[in-house]
């Protein structure tokens, strides 16, 4: 990858050096630069190294929250420029921008270097881009629903409905590639479309979790029309890609990451106790009968994660690590599907908030 070195100087006299910034970090990636004392007053024999992450929200500032998440103190041992290596924490999420009409939302991450001398504080930061990390899935994931329509209509028999999905986890460019199988041969309806929608739902809390906002879009929609008979059984595949602007109104948006192109152009999977961004596939089944309501049909509902991070960065840094991906994809499925399952709690306060 190629590398780059910008700087920033503070009005009291710290320099700081960062080597390979405006390409974004990775959970366990290393930052490496340097720092250099350009004020002659600053006597110190330490230098705090901090990387710290805000979480905003701009509804009336409900959630407006910074801290540390991981600290290095490096010795100066007299000298005015000093070499560093900072660790990226593994277990961090990746950087964060939303912007609707009415509401604006970050996860930031800042790395800031400081010290303190004859009790002046002196210090400057940097704003870092962490990216999502790679999630490798070897295996085909396989969901299943099957619908018995007799239970609400009768002698009309039941449908089953399987999906394969090649990979849970999806960067921009990334393809979805679903195979779908249609088991209709105990059913005594015709099957005429296979509707496909990508969905990105955000949640934002307060810090004191009374307010909730929530905003559901439907990214990319696919239909297919078939004709499945009763009593017969049909194999179809259906590709389906994100739109890559679907997050932001970007006449709105001003750039914090100051003029790189490789930023965040879309949201990204996230989980946190204030933040959420969940996408989902869903896929139903529609039959050729004008009085089987929305709700019986066979419907599955699939997490999809997406990150930053193509499959080439990936095989790049694992190479050089020599070790796999700290994340378990089947962890992350059952965390999504118990995340969907409460987004109903969060839709009710929509229209009070909004």
């Amino acid at each position: 990858m190629e590398q780059n070195e910008k700087s920033l100087v503070s009005d009291k006299g710290l320099k700081m050096e960062i080597i390979g910034r405006e390409y974004g970090f990775f959970p366990g990636n290393e930052i490496s630069g340097n720092i250099i004392i350009t004020n002659d007053e600053i006597k110190t024999d330490k230098i705090y190294l901090q990387l710290k992450i805000k979480y905003y929200w701009n509804n009336k500032n409900t959630l407006n929250e910074n801290k540390v998440i991981a600290q290095q103190i490096l010795n100066t041992e007299n000298y005015s420029n000093i070499d560093y290596t900072f660790l990226i924490p593994e277990d961090i999420e990746p950087s964060f921008e939303y912007c609707s009409h009415n509401s604006f939302a970050f996860i930031r991450y800042y790395l800031e270097a400081k010290c303190i001398s004859n009790k002046i504080l002196y210090n400057c930061s940097y704003l870092i881009l962490i990216k999502g990390k790679y999630i490798n899935r070897i295996s085909r994931i396989k969901y299943e629903v099957k619908t018995d329509i007799s239970q609400y209509f009768q002698k009309k028999g039941f449908c089953n409905v399987i999906v394969y999905i090649d990979k849970n986890y999806l960067t921009l460019d990334d393809e979805i590639n679903l195979d779908i199988e249609v088991h209709n041969e105990n059913c005594n309806l015709d099957v005429n479309l296979i509707k496909v929608n990508l969905q990105r739902e955000i949640l934002l809390s307060s810090l004191n979790k009374k307010q909730i906002f929530f905003d559901r879009k439907v990214n990319n929609r696919i239909k297919k029309e078939v004709l499945i008979k009763k009593k017969t059984s049909s194999k179809e595949n259906i590709k389906i890609k994100i739109d890559p602007n679907e997050n932001l109104d970007i006449n709105k948006w001003i750039n914090p990451y100051e003029g790189s192109r490789n930023i965040i152009n879309y949201i990204p999977s996230i989980d946190t106790l204030f933040i959420k961004s969940i996408y989902n596939l869903k896929i139903t089944i529609y039959f050729d009968s004008l009085y089987i309501a929305k709700e019986y049909r066979p419907r599955i509902i699939i997490p999809i994660y997406y990150g930053h991070q193509t499959k080439d960065e990936y095989d790049k840094i694992q190479k050089k690590k020599n070790t796999s991906s700290i994340f378990n994809s089947d962890v992350l499925i059952s965390t999504f599907k118990s995340l969907n399952s409460n987004i109903e709690d969060f839709k009710n306060e929509e229209e009070r908030i909004i």
